[in-house]
């Protein structure tokens, strides 16, 4: 969990200065609470003594849907509406096809029967990419997501 915790202080201090503007409702409160919930689930899994394949493909079948939308509906609607960095945006998408990836190692070492240590090791590493993923996509889009009424 390194990457995340050497960001976690700064988003929380953004985060928090973020949510006290009146502004912050619809778009980027669904997105916090999206991402709080990916983070609650995430947690949960890694501190588990047994995470079965079950509840792996659960969470990644909702994470998998959210980053879909984030793809093809948010990030094409934030190009349009603000003067926003094509490559952080593109790093974002880049990100998912990562986290894509290391979810595939994961339901593999389910299929291969792996002990639950090298799966917990495969885990923590899978959620400290994410996180940190949620956390950066939220320092970046959020100030702007404060000027938007919809995604579309």
């Amino acid at each position: 969990m390194k990457r995340f915790l050497a960001i976690k202080d700064a988003h929380l201090e953004k985060i928090n200065t973020l949510k006290k503007d009146k502004r912050f409702n619809n778009v980027p409160a669904q997105l916090v609470y999206f991402h709080d919930h990916f983070r609650r689930e995430g947690e949960e899994m890694m501190n588990s003594k047994k995470v079965t394949k079950r509840d792996f493909q659960n969470f990644v079948y909702y994470l998998n849907m959210h980053h879909r939308i984030e793809d093809t509906s948010l990030y094409p609607s934030m190009m349009k509406q603000f003067d926003i960095n094509k490559q952080d945006l593109n790093n974002l998408e880049k990100d998912h096809k990562i986290i894509d990836e290391q979810e595939e190692i994961i339901l593999k070492l389910f299929d291969e029967k792996a002990s639950q240590e090298e799966i917990h090791t495969h885990m923590v590493d899978f959620m400290d990419l994410l996180f940190t993923h949620l956390c950066v996509e939220e320092m970046l889009l959020l100030p702007y997501m404060l000027h938007m009424r919809s995604m579309h």
